[in-house]
Protein backbone atom coordinates (compact mmCIF):
# COMPACT_ATOMS: atom_id res chain seq x y z
CA UNK A 1 0.00 0.00 0.00
CA UNK A 2 1.51 3.14 -0.93
CA UNK A 3 0.04 5.61 1.93
CA UNK A 4 1.47 2.94 4.48
CA UNK A 5 4.95 3.31 2.61
CA UNK A 6 4.90 7.09 2.96
CA UNK A 7 3.83 7.34 6.79
CA UNK A 8 6.29 4.97 7.59
CA UNK A 9 9.11 6.81 5.98
CA UNK A 10 8.55 9.86 7.64
CA UNK A 11 7.66 8.14 10.88
CA UNK A 12 11.40 7.03 10.04
CA UNK A 13 12.46 10.17 9.22
CA UNK A 14 11.56 12.22 12.15
CA UNK A 15 12.39 9.48 14.68
CA UNK A 16 15.95 8.99 13.25
CA UNK A 17 16.78 12.89 13.20
CA UNK A 18 15.28 13.43 16.57
CA UNK A 19 13.12 15.76 14.84
CA UNK A 20 9.72 16.95 16.06
CA UNK A 21 6.70 15.01 14.73
CA UNK A 22 5.22 19.16 14.29
CA UNK A 23 7.88 18.86 11.04
CA UNK A 24 5.41 15.96 9.74
CA UNK A 25 4.55 17.91 6.50
CA UNK A 26 8.46 19.32 5.47
CA UNK A 27 9.29 15.35 6.49
CA UNK A 28 6.70 14.51 3.68
CA UNK A 29 7.59 17.01 1.50
CA UNK A 30 11.66 15.55 2.13
CA UNK A 31 10.43 11.71 1.59
CA UNK A 32 8.35 12.63 -1.05
CA UNK A 33 11.07 14.51 -3.28
CA UNK A 34 13.56 11.86 -2.32
CA UNK A 35 10.78 8.90 -3.58
CA UNK A 36 10.80 10.56 -6.86
CA UNK A 37 14.66 10.70 -7.11
CA UNK A 38 14.94 6.96 -6.51
CA UNK A 39 14.85 4.08 -9.32
CA UNK A 40 11.52 2.30 -9.14
CA UNK A 41 10.44 -1.32 -9.38
CA UNK A 42 7.31 -0.44 -10.88
CA UNK A 43 9.36 1.98 -14.13
CA UNK A 44 11.64 -1.41 -14.50
CA UNK A 45 14.09 0.67 -12.35
CA UNK A 46 13.61 3.98 -14.37
CA UNK A 47 13.56 7.07 -11.97
CA UNK A 48 10.15 8.86 -11.83
CA UNK A 49 11.46 12.50 -12.11
CA UNK A 50 14.08 11.53 -14.90
CA UNK A 51 11.33 10.07 -16.93
CA UNK A 52 9.19 12.85 -16.53
CA UNK A 53 11.92 15.74 -17.14
CA UNK A 54 14.02 13.22 -20.06
CA UNK A 55 17.10 13.70 -18.26
CA UNK A 56 18.51 12.28 -15.07
CA UNK A 57 17.97 14.82 -11.68
CA UNK A 58 20.67 15.78 -9.85
CA UNK A 59 20.90 14.35 -6.35
CA UNK A 60 24.17 16.82 -5.32
CA UNK A 61 21.59 18.87 -3.08
CA UNK A 62 20.93 15.96 -0.71
CA UNK A 63 21.86 15.79 2.68
CA UNK A 64 20.89 13.99 5.85
CA UNK A 65 17.68 16.09 7.51
CA UNK A 66 18.55 17.33 11.27
CA UNK A 67 21.92 17.17 10.15
CA UNK A 68 23.97 19.14 12.63
CA UNK A 69 26.99 19.38 10.05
Amino acid sequence: MVKRTFVDGVLSMLADSGLPNSLWAEAMQTFTHCKNLAPHSALNGSIPKALYLGSAPSVSHLEAIGCQA
